[in-house]
């Protein structure tokens, strides 16, 4: 039967009558299951202290860490690994599955990524060896969670169904149910709600038929989700509100403030302020109380709107402040879960690749010793024989020289294979690390100058803002852009250089022109700081070099000396010829640089520089002088620094003059 969104809308009155009678039976049925898990826990540690074999221990072992992984971390895992040589020692495979399965999960709870990965693959390659349905199942959750993780959903859902389908026909309902809520999550996720509907309904009837409803106000609020996807917005209310009643009487405290941040949205897009402001009001004060920072921001962006609605623009400009702080902080977080994951794989599969070589070298070895003690005999028996024998001792000695050789081509191969592997490994992490500068700069130097001038607009479209005010504040924000565009500019000239994609074309470029363009872009950053700009060009400075690249090396020359320089202070650019060479001055009175900083600067090398703050507390980001240093090379000339601290900076550029 195929279930569709349409399919599945029933009336409202009567789920909410069944959804009452649930909740009181689970309000009795709750604690009882709570002491029930208790008192099995309590039963499996004093079985643990009765003679067992080895195997039967392991296997209580592995019930006490599934048992507690959700409720004592580290207990659990100290239980699995105990359960795990205990598996190794007695081999039984699928003990052993079962104590990585847990392992594998608890390490996800750590967010130790490369173990879950490793354990979780592991877990899953033993489950399947023996053919248990409900070990396979587990492992393959663990590992949709990764995917999950990663933001890859639709990988994540083949994780999930394919663990479905080892348990559906048995009485795991645990697992089962899992396997169902992540998939349908992970459909939503994708935005596939007829799909997402399927395994939400699917989940809530095989609650039902177990006679044992938990998880229910997971795949109710999915159908809200779905609901919400379709802007019923009347529907998706009636669901959340069913699924934060379950919530609240399992006391499912993360579980309310998700719902309760989706009830506040869905009250505010069908205009009811009042209900909004109830539920985001509640759920601020439950995601705040237990550090729920994902729910936070979502409640602090949700506010932001509210207020904004009610005409609240001091309340709704905090809110919006909160919501983006902590946003850039979950946002730089997950950047690194997810890269972290990738390295965690890359290392577990690099992990396995060395054992692999390890297991030739052993056989190796072991070929050797079998060819040593059977040359050994020989040469014996051939002291023994008569001298016809010696013949076949040379024969036997051109074979083993073969052999040898034969080794030793696979050993060179073995090496190369290792070099190879650490090459690889360096030129992930040199990615990684270009990846974690590119984020940073997106995630800060970016985000701030363009929320700032978003924020601005809203205040000037809805009429919050004088004319004095938007001109005083639109000063403020053209030195942001000029700022803004020397950092995208930047980004996207380092980005075309890593992808080795620039081709120079000298040209014949009058040094005057470079730098009155220059000056006219950083015009408000050098009012600000009331900057008295000398310029001794003339036509006749003229050089050789791409006009393009001329246009970032002076800007950024230039804005480096704004930077640093203080309030009043004064700025110099000129030129001297010799020897048919031009060399350009940069010159500032600013807070200059130490000789270990000036060293770093002419290094050849093309490390991204950290910046330090200018003399206002303006930030950077090191890719300007950076650029600065590989266009210089790039057009056969050179780069100098001169400074001394606290009372300048000369730079220098050098370059064949334009006839």
């Amino acid at each position: 039967m195929v279930f569709t969104f349409n399919d599945f809308q029933i009336q409202s009155r009567n789920r909410l009558i069944a959804v009452l009678a649930l909740c009181l039976f689970m309000s009795y049925l709750i604690p009882t299951q709570l002491k029930a898990q208790v008192a099995n826990i309590d039963s499996l540690r004093a079985l643990i202290q009765v003679n067992q074999t080895d195997l039967e221990l392991a296997s209580t072992l592995n019930l006490l860490a599934f048992e507690l992984r959700e409720i004592d971390q580290q207990e659990a895992l100290d239980f699995a690994i105990r359960a795990e040589r205990l598996a190794k020692s007695s081999g039984d495979t699928l003990q052993l599955a079962k104590a990585k399965g847990n392992i594998g999960w608890i390490n996800y709870r750590k967010a130790n990524w490369e173990q879950t990965f490793r354990y979780s693959r592991e877990a899953y390659e033993l489950s399947k060896s023996v053919g248990d349905n409900n070990e396979t199942a587990m492992a393959l959750n663990n590992l949709g969670a990764l995917y999950y993780e990663q933001q890859d959903y639709l990988k994540a859902i083949e994780f999930f169904r394919e663990a479905y389908q080892h348990v559906r026909d048995t009485d795991n309902y645990f697992t089962i149910i899992r396997s169902l809520n992540n998939t349908a999550l992970n459909f939503v996720r994708a935005e596939m709600p007829d799909s997402a509907i399927v395994y939400a309904t699917k989940a809530i009837q095989v609650n039902n038929a177990a006679g044992r409803p938990f998880s229910l106000s997971f795949p109710y609020r999915v159908i809200g989700d779905v609901y919400f996807l379709q802007n019923d917005f009347n529907g998706a209310i009636e669901w959340y509100e069913d699924a934060l009643a379950i919530a609240i009487s399992r006391n499912l405290s993360s579980f309310q403030a998700s719902i309760l941040h989706r009830l506040g949205q869905s009250y505010l897009l069908i205009g009811d302020l009042n209900v909004a402001s109830n539920y985001l009001n509640e759920g601020e004060a439950l995601a705040s109380e237990r550090n729920l920072r994902d729910e936070l921001s979502r409640i602090y962006y949700f506010q932001a709107r509210l207020n904004d609605e009610l005409g609240n623009i001091s309340e709704a400009y905090r809110y919006q402040t909160l919501h983006l702080n902590l946003l850039n902080e979950l946002e730089s977080s997950a950047i690194r879960n997810r890269l972290a994951i990738i390295q965690g794989m890359f290392e577990a599969e690099r992990m396995e690749a060395n054992l692999r070589v390890l297991e030739m070298e052993n056989v190796l070895n072991r070929e050797r010793a079998v060819l040593a003690e059977f040359y050994s005999r020989l040469a014996l028996l051939g002291i023994l024989v008569v001298f016809g024998m010696l013949a076949l001792v040379y024969l036997m000695y051109q074979r083993k020289s073969a052999i040898n050789d034969e080794l030793i081509l696979q050993q060179d191969l073995i090496s190369e294979q290792n070099i190879e592997l650490e090459q690889k490994a360096i030129a992930l992490e040199e990615a990684n690390n270009a990846k974690n500068i590119l984020f940073s700069i997106l995630a800060h130097d970016l985000r701030t100058p363009v929320a700032q001038i978003k924020t601005m607009l809203g205040l000037l479209h809805d009429e919050h803002l004088s004319r004095e005010d938007f001109s005083r504040l639109s000063k403020l924000v053209r030195g942001d852009v000029a700022g803004l565009f020397i950092t995208l500019d930047n980004i996207l000239k380092w980005s075309k250089a890593q992808m080795e994609g620039f081709k120079v074309s000298p040209s014949n470029v009058r040094l005057n022109q470079v730098v009155d363009d220059a000056a006219s872009l950083l015009r408000e950053q050098i009012d600000n700081k009331n900057l008295n700009l000398q310029v001794y060009l003339t036509e006749k400075d003229r050089m050789l070099i791409d006009k393009d690249h001329a246009d970032v090396i002076v800007r950024n020359l230039l804005s480096n000396a704004i930077k640093f320089s203080h309030d009043g202070g004064t700025i110099k650019l000129s030129a001297q010829h010799r020897n048919g060479e031009i060399t350009m001055n940069v010159e500032d009175e600013g807070i200059g640089m130490n000789g270990d900083m000036v060293k770093s600067i002419l290094h050849p090398d093309d490390t991204i520089l950290a910046s330090n703050d200018g003399t206002r507390s303006e930030t950077g980001n090191g890719i300007g002088i950076k650029l600065c240093k590989k266009f210089v090379r790039m057009n056969g000339g050179s780069l100098d620094v001169e400074s001394t601290p606290g009372a300048g900076t000369v730079f220098r550029v050098t370059m064949q003059a334009a006839k």
